[in-house]
């Protein structure tokens, strides 16, 4: 109630002006900066001034005129407001006269880029984008364009020998033009048919992949997350984004009967029906490995929020899935990443879980005489909380069991770090019993490797004595116990 008070106290005078009696063209300019600035700065008092009677009615005049800078600002406002479900709310009458549709074809860039985003999120929040609709094909295109334009701004910047304030000018639109085709396409990335003509491009934009790389400069920019969710969706196919989300909500479902219901239902169509494979998700991981995308995802990690965290730790997982890029993956920094992010106190449990998978994965075809005593040691103590964490599934356990085993085979000091590690032996001895042969299987090879280390000896000595004279029940420990009392 206070903050209402405030707006009306403050904001009164001002929204209460109209550009008759207030000014002209620049006192426009002026209120779509304030409501622009107002989106920033608290959400909720953006739209207290988007929804004074003539205010979006200002903001379409004032792209109606004509004005550079006034178009610019009146479709940051409008993109901001997009974001919003209030804001969008008060749309209606803009969408309503294609003003926002005819600031695709604006000369102006930065009206361009920003109408592009807010039709992109009025599209995802109104699930209204298919994979062959007119306005999915023109948003793309429009996000190539400003992708391919932002760069070439960038390369004509050092050749330009204009004053200081010009060439941050410039510098600032082409980092905004950036940012909004990154919305757009990570809005739009979803599809299958826009995922493969990001990977390998197309006649709009022949490098939209490289260009991407390229923006990636750490997880501190404002398109940092997006840009991490284009690189996890670049690397999946959509049935397994749907297999994982409906395990997350612990629904006895599977996307194939998800799909079928859908379409009784008549939430699908059967020309929805998209055809992404592993074949092309294989494709796309390569095309993102030769254009330098590990570095890429590497430098996201660099000072990331917890949400692109989370992003960057699936991607790189998801690449670790082809063994080719495995080797690349230790030479470009991702194992150190994936490291660093599964014993980080900050990063989710998502992304930890994540994180130690992709070491694992990474370690199961990875001579670990290549990797350096530290690279060991330190994926060791993430991969035990892996094994005895209950909620992941029986391929995370079995791949961190065949990874923990190849580490165990190298020298003492490896042996050393896995059974000093609280409860590192008997979680070894759990999963001996797991439902899955083949992790029980994993399980007894990594305690075969770490003989004969004596915390081990011990262990499995005073277990043959407890071991049941059922041969079934005891083959889990048959091998080790055999090693141990021969």
């Amino acid at each position: 109630m206070r903050v209402r008070v405030r707006e009306e106290t403050l904001l009164e005078p001002i929204l209460s002006a109209s550009p008759g009696t207030g000014g002209d063209l620049s006192f426009m300019r002026r209120k779509a900066a304030l409501a622009s600035a107002m989106f920033l700065a608290h959400q909720e008092v953006g739209v207290f001034v988007l929804g004074r009677s003539t205010a979006v009615q200002e903001l379409v005049m004032l792209i109606s005129s004509g004005d550079d800078i006034g178009t610019a600002a009146a479709a940051e406002t409008l993109c901001l407001a997009a974001s919003n479900e209030q804001g969008r709310a008060l749309l209606a009458p803009v969408i309503e006269s294609g003003t926002l549709d005819a600031l695709l074809d604006s000369p102006n860039a930065r009206a361009r880029s920003a109408a592009a985003s807010a039709i992109a999120k009025l599209g995802v929040a109104s699930k209204a984008l298919d994979t062959n609709s007119s306005d999915t094909d023109r948003l793309l295109n429009t996000a190539m364009l400003l992708l391919k334009g932002a760069e070439d701004v960038e390369q004509q910047e050092g050749k330009k020998l204009d004053a200081a304030a010009a060439a941050e000018d410039q510098a600032n639109s082409a980092r905004v033009t950036t940012e909004r085709a990154v919305e757009v396409i990570a809005a739009l990335i979803t599809k299958s048919a826009v995922k493969d003509e990001i990977a390998h491009g197309s006649g709009r934009c022949t490098q939209a992949l490289p260009r991407l790389c390229a923006a990636c400069k750490d997880g501190r920019s404002a398109v940092a997350y997006g840009l991490a969710h284009i690189f996890a969706s670049l690397t999946v196919t959509n049935k397994d984004v749907q297999r994982r989300q409906l395990a997350e909500k612990e629904m006895d479902i599977t996307p194939e009967q998800l799909e079928e219901l859908q379409r009784i239902t008549k939430q699908k169509n059967d020309d929805d029906e998209e055809e992404d494979t592993p074949q092309r998700v294989a494709f796309r991981t390569q095309k993102i490995v030769q254009n330098d995308g590990i570095r890429a995802l590497v430098r996201l990690a660099d000072g990331a929020s917890e949400s692109t965290q989370l992003q960057v730790a699936m991607a790189l997982r998801q690449i670790a899935v082809e063994v080719p890029v495995r080797g690349s993956m230790v030479q470009h920094g991702a194992f150190r990443v994936c490291s660093d992010l599964a014993s980080s106190p900050k990063a989710s449990v998502k992304c930890v879980r994540e994180a130690a998978w992709c070491l694992g994965k990474i370690l199961v075809t990875t001579n670990p005489n290549v990797l350096t005593e530290a690279q060991r040691l330190d994926a060791i103590p993430p991969l035990m909380r892996l094994l005895k964490d209950h909620h992941a599934d029986e391929l995370m356990h079995f791949e961190a069991l065949l990874g923990l085993t190849n580490l165990a085979s190298v020298d003492d000091a490896t042996k050393n770090r896995i059974t000093s590690e609280k409860g590192g032996v008997r979680a070894l001895e759990y999963l001996q019993f797991s439902d899955h042969e083949l992790v029980r299987r994993a399980a007894t090879e990594c305690m075969t490797n770490l003989l004969p280390h004596p915390k081990v000896v011990e262990h499995l000595r005073g277990e043959s004595k407890r071991l049941s004279p059922d041969p079934i029940e005891r083959t889990p420990m048959g091998a080790p116990c055999a090693l141990c009392t021969s």
